[in-house]
C-alpha cells in the first residue's frame, strides 16, 4: 500500500492506496482527530478483493492544515480527491465525522457513490445534549484542534438542507451503530426511517466499533461487500 498525497486547488490530502483489484473501489473516511492509519485492519482483510483508497481528511493526518473545516469544504474534498485518482464511483465507508462527511457526499454527489455503509455516524440534526465548542486539551496533538469548534458547531446547529437532502439518497445505505453509543438511538433510527434504501444494524460495543469489535464488524462487511446489489 502506498501513502502519497493528492493536490488540490487549496488543499493538500494525504491518503493511502492499495491500488490492486479494482474496481470495485472502497473508499475509507475516518473519524475526528483518527486518520486513515485507523483503517489498518480492514485494509489488510479486504485489499486483496477491492482496491482501497483511505483518505486523511483536512486537519489529520499528512493533509493540509486549513483555514476551513467546514463539512461541506469536506465533502468537496472526497469528490475531487476521487476524480483526480480516476475513481468514478465508489463504496463509501465512513465513521463518526467521515460517517457525516460520507452521508453528505452521497447526498450531494450521488454519482460518485455506488453503496454507503455508515458506522456511527451522527445524523444532521442539532446534537444533544450540544457538544462543547470551547473546550481545549493540554499538550500536542497529531491533528489540528482548530476543527474541533466549527465541528461542534455543525453538529449543535446543522444546517436544515442537510436533513432535507437525506431523502434524495439513493443508494443502499448500511448504519452500523454500537448499544453503548453515545449517540442516540431514536435520532439514528430517524435517520434510517428517511433513507430510502437503508439497514440499521447494531452491535456490541460503543463507538469506534471497527476496533473495538473488529471481528463483529468485520462480519457485517463481509456481508455487505459480498452483496452485488
Amino acid at each position: 500500500m502506498t501513502y502519497r498525497n493528492v493536490d488540490l486547488e487549496g488543499v493538500s490530502l494525504g491518503y493511502r492506496d492499495t491500488g490492486t483489484a479494482g474496481p470495485p473501489v472502497l473508499l475509507l473516511i475516518h473519524g475526528l482527530g483518527a486518520s486513515s492509519a485507523t483503517w489498518e485492519r480492514v485494509v489488510a482483510r479486504y485489499r486483496d478483493r477491492l482496491r482501497i483508497v483511505a483518505l486523511d481528511l483536512r486537519g489529520h493526518g499528512r493533509s493540509t492544515w486549513t483555514s476551513s473545516y467546514e463539512l461541506p469544504d469536506m465533502v468537496s474534498d472526497v469528490s475531487r480527491s476521487l476524480q483526480a485518482l480516476g475513481i468514478p464511483r465508489a463504496t463509501v465507508l465512513g465513521h463518526s465525522m467521515g460517517g457525516l462527511v460520507a452521508l453528505l457526499f452521497a447526498a450531494r454527489c450521488p454519482e460518485q457513490v455506488e453503496r454507503l455503509i455508515l458506522e456511527e455516524a451522527p445524523p444532521p440534526l442539532p446534537a444533544s445534549p450540544p457538544r462543547d465548542e470551547g473546550a481545549h486539551p493540554e499538550g500536542e496533538l497529531d491533528y489540528d484542534w482548530n476543527i474541533q469548534a466549527p465541528f461542534s458547531r455543525q453538529r449543535n446547529h446543522p444546517d436544515p438542507l442537510w436533513w432535507d437532502q437525506l431523502a434524495g439518497i439513493g443508494c443502499p445505505v448500511t448504519v452500523i451503530r454500537g448499544t453503548d453509543s453515545h449517540i442516540g438511538a431514536g435520532s439514528v433510527r430517524r435517520m434510517v426511517d428517511v433513507l430510502a434504501d437503508s439497514n440499521l444494524i447494531e452491535l456490541a460495543g460503543g463507538h469506534d466499533l471497527h476496533t473495538e469489535c473488529p471481528e463483529a464488524f468485520e462480519g457485517v462487511l463481509d456481508e455487505i461487500l459480498a452483496d452485488p446489489h
